[in-house]
């Protein structure tokens, strides 16, 4: 008898779960970055993407998700265009003119990305264009104020 009542509580939990909705549209899986599930990503095509804030001087976000200093910052995302937002950690550092690395534009030496605001609460935002389920690394670096010197000019991705 018991395990009936347990296996009906369980119909019945997923009943209502299902009844009332979801974030999540058929056939997607949604995530956190960095917990290993994709985020709004159907099944099969979606990406790892990996963004190294060099020593931390940033805050990233992906997607516009919860901006995080983490060091090495990994969500799997769909295909597709990705949003990327940088801002200053602290006052100590600043947006820079070629900050962001390895996304779309980038000839090689960094890009600015779209730029709003002052400060530490300045952002720039960057795009990286995913287009393969193959994992995929990007870096930014936000430099020292005032001077703008402090980035490193090797690769910072494996």
């Amino acid at each position: 008898m018991l395990r009936l009542i347990t296996l009906s509580s369980v119909v019945a939990v997923s009943v209502l779960a299902y009844a009332c909705g979801s974030s999540s549209s058929p056939g997607k899986v949604d995530g956190k970055p960095g917990d290993g599930k994709p985020v709004d990503g159907p099944p099969g095509e979606t990406a790892q993407l990996t963004v190294n804030n060099y020593e931390s001087w940033c805050t990233v976000s992906i997607n516009h998700d919860n901006a995080t200093i983490m060091d090495t910052y990994t969500a799997t995302v769909g295909l597709g265009a990705v949003t990327l937002v940088a801002s200053p950690a602290s006052e100590t550092f600043e947006l820079g003119s070629n900050m962001w690395h390895l996304v779309d534009s980038d000839g090689g030496s960094g890009i600015a990305g779209t730029q709003m605001g002052t400060g530490d609460t300045a952002t720039s935002t960057a795009t990286v264009t995913i287009s393969s389920t193959a994992a995929k690394c990007v870096w930014v670096c936000c430099p020292f104020s005032p001077s703008g010197t402090g980035c490193p000019t090797t690769n910072q991705c494996p």
